[in-house]
């Protein structure tokens, strides 16, 4: 689901808060130029009353926008995807945190692998969001030891069971990136 607002204006960095039925949901970035906005992921079907807020740096916060209700329909589906498998992790030994995580993709009951997306976890944390369909991902980390899972999730927003886990150390040279 896709929500977008109207920009708010504050003289210091600030970000966007988003609430669902009162509640805190995601942060969403002040962007440089356009319409603000955000995706959420994983909404469950219902009545939903969506508003946002802005936040600065130092904590002092806006009032709230109008509040917007949805509808949203769920499809029946309950069944989450199969677990990634076949985890792997290189580090390209750039000493720039460079990695690149490989998994085999999942399978789901209704929905094709092209259309089932990945999220990345480092240490238990989401770190990022593959694309649908993929099966590796490319990215950039901080040093230290890391564990890294995956798991799959369906248009419905069913959440597989995590892959294997692979753990390894990363080295990054400030100076050399």
């Amino acid at each position: 689901m896709s929500l977008a607002w109207d920009r708010s204006s504050d003289r210091w960095a600030f970000s966007y808060e988003v609430l669902m039925d009162g509640q805190f949901l995601a942060t969403a970035p002040h962007p440089f130029t356009g319409t603000p906005s955000t995706t959420l992921r994983k909404i469950r079907p219902g009545r939903h009353v969506f508003e946002v807020r802005a936040r600065d740096f130092s904590g002092n916060v806006s009032g709230l926008s109008n509040a917007e209700t949805v509808d949203l329909a769920g499809n029946g589906d309950s069944t989450p995807p199969t677990a990634p498998t076949n985890l792997t992790v290189e580090d390209l030994n750039d000493n720039c945190g460079s990695l690149i995580l490989r998994w085999t993709p999942s399978t789901d009951n209704l929905d094709a692998q092209s259309q089932i997306e990945y999220e990345l976890y480092r240490n238990g944390s989401l770190f990022v969001l593959a694309p649908p369909g993929a099966s590796w991902r490319g990215l950039y980390t901080l040093p230290g030891l890391q564990t890294w899972t995956v798991v799959a999730v369906d248009r419905a927003g069913n959440s597989s069971g995590p892959s294997n886990a692979e753990t390894l150390t990363v080295a990054v040279d400030p100076d050399q990136c």
